[in-house]
């Protein structure tokens, strides 16, 4: 029986704070094969010391990259990467036990030269917030097909679930990073957009699911307009379903997580 070929996870921290949870469920991956990670110390200066992330027991490398934007930590990461996948997330995600077999699964038989897999939220506080289609639409894509399929409308690609060979050697674009509020997960929609002009196939895995963690301050009024700001959203999209709760958000009692 053929073993599994290789995977390397591929994140981009500014300290190891939210690294604990992401290394604890890539430890119990479904996938057989082996998987590294390599972490990109993303920074004016190195701050991650790599043996504080060995109790893990994910074999870990960490690289630095000082240079601002994030598309420059990502392709500091492609490039370090060793695995014959790659698989890029965040150090905030949470990925499910099947993600890693799930995104390699389809890559192998689609051939595919990216993939996107889903994002889900996972909310931090004791009562589930409610929020409207334009509100969870900041955090994560919102559609997404049954089963794979190629990328289209109206779907979306996420930055922190990509995967792709590493034969394919793709690059985000560090120039699309320029100065000003700018949707964070562009790299991965620019990304998209060329390899599918190239005319290599650009892929959705629904099966493929990470969670994002969702805090009690990423939704208040304020931090809600930001981040419309940032994906260059209307603000009156988020606030106008619901005028009287202009952050957009109710709380149903007895749906704690």
């Amino acid at each position: 029986m053929t073993c599994p070929e290789p995977v390397t996870v591929v994140v981009a921290a500014r300290g190891t704070g939210a690294l604990p949870g992401l290394f604890a469920n890539l430890a119990v991956q479904t996938y057989l094969g082996e998987i590294d990670v390599v972490v990109v110390d993303h920074g004016p200066r190195p701050v991650i010391d790599a043996t504080a992330l060995r109790r893990w027991w994910v074999p870990t490398r960490v690289v630095h990259e000082p240079r601002p934007a994030l598309s420059h930590a990502h392709n500091t990461g492609i490039e370090a990467a060793t695995g014959r996948w790659i698989l890029l997330t965040s150090p905030e995600a949470i990925p499910a036990a099947d993600w890693v077999r799930s995104m390699v699964t389809t890559l192998t038989h689609s051939g595919a030269s990216l993939a996107g897999g889903r994002v889900l939220p996972r909310f931090t506080t004791a009562r589930t917030p409610v929020l409207s289609p334009e509100a969870l639409s900041l955090f994560m894509p919102t559609h997404w097909p049954e089963s794979p399929c190629e990328l289209e409308p109206p779907y979306d690609l996420s930055g922190c679930n990509l995967g792709m060979p590493r034969a394919e050697e793709l690059r985000f674009d560090h120039q699309a990073a320029a100065p000003g509020p700018r949707h964070p997960s562009h790299g991965a929609r620019e990304l998209a957009a060329r390899v599918q002009k190239d005319g290599r196939l650009v892929t959705v895995v629904p099966g493929a699911v990470v969670y994002r963690s969702i805090r009690p301050q990423d939704l208040t009024i304020r931090a809600l307009w930001r981040r419309a700001r940032w994906h260059q959203v209307p603000v009156s999209r988020v606030l106008r379903p619901h005028p009287h709760n202009p952050a957009g958000l109710r709380a149903r009692r007895g749906c704690g997580r």
